[in-house]
């Protein structure tokens, strides 16, 4: 397992589109995305892709390129006045487990207990975790009925 660093902002202001897009011109472990949050809960801008990287605090640089990239995008995000007039609730920063042989989604008996393993989704993991956890429950399942022991 290794980590992987994503800086994201989080602004009040409301993406018409979501927006995805590999790579920029900032630099190579950098990405552009726009999540707009249910129920007004604003726009999330991203991010960086910054593989074995454990610093847990926002870089104000790239905090400023992330807003750039998506106002550059997206005009719309603030009625095309300007960057300066994203209203930012926070910087975010987290730490997302990549493994080198990918995904681990399997059971696994330790010292006579059963474990069920589900990690390592690196920057995937919200979008495969609908079909991963009907996995987990018919892993959990299969445990219930194997017989014990």
């Amino acid at each position: 397992m290794y980590p992987i660093r994503d800086q994201t902002v989080l602004v009040r202001n409301v993406a018409p589109h979501m927006i995805i897009a590999s790579g920029t011109d900032d630099r190579p472990d950098q990405v552009t995305y726009m999540m707009a949050r249910a129920v007004g809960g604003g726009t999330i801008l991203g991010g960086t892709v910054q593989v074995g990287n454990w610093e847990s605090q926002p870089n104000l640089n790239i905090t400023t390129q992330i807003m750039s990239r998506a106002f550059k995008i997206d005009p719309s995000l603030t009625q095309g006045r300007g960057v300066e007039h994203l209203d930012i609730i926070r910087d975010g920063v987290g730490l997302r487990p990549g493994r080198k042989a990918g995904v681990r989604l399997e059971k696994e008996r330790i010292d006579g207990m059963w474990v069920v393993h589900n990690d390592g989704y690196a920057g995937w993991g919200y979008e495969g975790s609908y079909g991963c956890a009907e996995e987990v429950i018919r892993l959990i399942d299969s445990i219930k009925s194997s017989p014990r022991l």
